[in-house]
């Protein structure tokens, strides 16, 4: 059975972007089992997890919004003559 503060020490490496051969060394050298690191890492819960980076598709989003922001206010600006020349017209 893998230690969970050890899951916890690999995920929290791999979130900072440490490698996979970096993290081994560290744990061996720390005194941790071959065996242990070595089986923490086949978990597949740990690769999910990380893998799926969650702070990119954060960015994504936000950029997205941000151009749909935009997009809505030069529609807006380019709209607002048209609008406004509706209500000219009725003035003599």
């Amino acid at each position: 059975m893998t230690n969970q503060q050890l899951l916890d020490f690999i995920k929290q490496q791999k979130q900072q972007g440490v490698s996979n051969e970096e993290i081994k060394k560290s744990l061996l050298s720390n005194g941790w089992q071959s065996t242990d690191v070595e089986e923490a890492f086949g978990i597949p819960s740990i690769s999910q997890q990380v893998s799926a980076q969650p702070k990119k598709r954060r960015w994504k989003k936000i950029i997205l919004i941000i151009i749909a922001v935009i997009i809505i206010l030069i529609a807006a600006l380019f709209s607002l003559p048209i609008f406004l020349n509706l209500f000219a017209k009725d003035i003599a």
